[in-house]
């Protein structure tokens, strides 16, 4: 059964937030490893379609 915020214990709400802290920068860096990513691919394909020519 899922507990309101307010019947929870305080370190229990701590714990939470620091998960979900924890998740959001999780979160931010695969981000941010994404946008590499993509801009590595399309460096890749701009240097395959300049090789081809």
């Amino acid at each position: 059964m899922i507990r309101r915020a307010d019947e929870r214990p305080p370190d229990a709400i701590e714990r939470l937030r620091r998960e979900n802290a924890r998740l959001r920068r999780e979160l931010e860096r695969e981000k941010a490893d994404q946008v590499r990513i993509e801009r590595e691919r399309a460096q890749l394909k701009r240097e395959n379609t300049r090789l081809k020519d």
